[in-house]
């Protein structure tokens, strides 16, 4: 999985990783991270509208610990 994306000229990032991670128990990171961006980009404020995938990643990390 990760050479297929890596030759298609895809810069790798730790959401990338992680999106090939979970597809392999079948969980689809990238459409969830969708579903959640939209329902941020509701709140319309400047911050969560440059609010990244990988922003979401590390926000959840630190909250969970």
């Amino acid at each position: 999985m990760f050479e297929k994306v890596n030759t298609g000229g895809v810069t790798l990032n730790v959401f990338e990783l992680l999106t090939a991670t979970f597809a392999a128990d079948e969980f689809d990171l990238r459409k969830d991270w969708d579903d959640r961006r939209a329902e941020l980009r509701r709140w319309d404020t400047k911050i969560v509208n440059n609010f990244s995938n990988t922003d979401f990643l590390q926000t959840v990390t630190l909250v969970s610990t």
